[in-house]
């Protein structure tokens, strides 16, 4: 009785199971996506980066005002804050900065760090006779 169970029964419910999960993430997807705003950036917006990682549970979850200074592929943006560092991020990471007469001004102070990498713009590169195209090139901090 129930060898026949496991070898007719089984596979049935395999397969329900198999087509409620297709149906749940179908549902699932749509309602994502109608949800999902799809913001383009523009050269020169001032925007706010999401942190990830927080110090405490009273730091801020916003970092900036950064300003966009490349556009990338696939939602990828360089960002620039006001010390010349730069940084790539997704576009999902941020969201528009906008300033206002009364908001006190960005004030600067010897502890803080910055996360961004610091980055040159390169023309060229030559590796073993191998000529490579331009692009960016990560400076390390010694």
């Amino acid at each position: 009785m129930r060898l026949s169970y496991i070898n007719t029964g089984l596979e049935a419910l395999r397969n329900s199971g198999y087509n409620k999960n297709i149906i749940s993430k179908n549902t699932s997807a749509k309602v994502y996506n109608e949800k999902v705003n799809k913001h383009q950036f523009k050269l020169g917006d001032r925007v706010l980066r999401h942190s990830d990682v927080l110090k405490s549970k009273f730091s801020a979850t916003w970092e900036g005002p950064f300003t966009i200074t490349r556009l990338g592929n696939k939602g990828a943006y360089t960002i620039v804050d006001s010390s010349g560092n730069h940084d790539i991020v997704h576009g999902d990471k941020l969201k528009t900065y906008r300033e206002v007469n009364r908001m006190i001004p960005e004030v600067s102070s010897s502890a803080l760090n910055s996360t961004l990498r610091k980055y040159r713009q390169v023309n060229g590169i030559d590796i073993e006779g191998n000529s490579k195209g331009g692009g960016l090139l990560y400076i390390p901090n010694y």
